[in-house]
């Protein structure tokens, strides 16, 4: 058949528990046998509950695949929240799931968002190159390039073979007006 995204999957998985809910609570509700009937909204209040309660929890390799695929920005910022929120990933290890999620918000156009989320991966990992270009795309956004040449400048001294935060930095050094330096990291990649 045809690929499914991890989203037809959960629900896929999701489908028996649901039918087996359902019929759970349709089978009590009729063996109560209950003179006061309850309202058809609080039935459905009372099954939704139950459902959530029961529903099927994304699996760690779907969460991380899901943080990091680029097809559906939601379904990313989605499942970089859980990533954040779990305890399986705390400290240092969050670090990803937070630039992964900025990077999302970004391409939503939440920038503040996204700011604060580069803010606390670099926080986080301090010594992650990444997170520092990413940080410093954030403060380019913002028009705050003194800031972004530093996180820039930062990435480089982490990883001096990263070619996007010499790309980055020249495309700052343009904004600027400052061409020598722009050509200089130019070449650099």
């Amino acid at each position: 058949g045809a690929p499914r995204s991890p989203r037809d999957r959960h629900i896929r998985r999701s489908r028996p528990m649901v039918c087996r809910a359902t019929a759970w609570y349709s089978r009590s509700a009729s063996a109560a046998g209950d003179p006061a009937p309850i309202s058809r909204s609080m039935r459905h209040l009372t099954l939704l509950t139950l459902l959530l309660a029961l529903a099927p929890r994304p699996s760690p390799a779907d969460v991380l695949s899901d943080c990091t695929q680029t097809a559906d920005w939601w379904l990313r910022v989605k499942a970089c929240t859980e990533a954040i929120e779990s305890p399986r990933w705390q400290g240092r290890g969050a670090s990803w799931a937070y630039s992964n999620r900025a990077v999302a918000e970004a391409a939503l156009g939440n920038y503040i968002a996204a700011f604060d989320d580069h803010a606390r991966a670099v926080e986080l990992d301090p010594a992650n190159a990444s997170a520092h270009n990413n940080k410093g795309n954030s403060h380019a956004e913002f028009r705050e390039y003194a800031r972004a040449l530093e996180e820039f400048d930062r990435a480089i001294e982490l990883d001096p073979g990263y070619a996007n935060a010499y790309y980055n930095r020249a495309g700052v050094h343009l904004t600027i007006g400052d061409l020598d330096s722009a050509i200089a990291d130019y070449s650099a990649v």
